[in-house]
């Protein structure tokens, strides 16, 4: 089951929840046993902390629009 072992797609069991506004997978959310994914997601935050630091850096830093 998911990504343990055993076909199947974590996103509609594992990863729901109140804050939880987005869930994916990649390369492929379908899994046999044996396979491997990167599972990303997307949490709202309650509040936005003035305190909170960047993580990693942006991928995002010096794109043109």
């Amino acid at each position: 089951s998911g990504l343990a072992g055993g076909r199947g797609d974590p996103r509609r069991r594992r990863c729901g929840g109140r804050w939880v506004i987005g869930v994916a997978a990649w390369p492929h959310a379908w899994l046999q046993p044996g396979e491997e994914s990167e599972v990303y997601i997307a949490v709202r935050q309650p509040q936005i902390s003035k305190m909170a630091k960047e993580s990693r850096p942006s991928l995002l830093r010096g794109a043109k629009p």
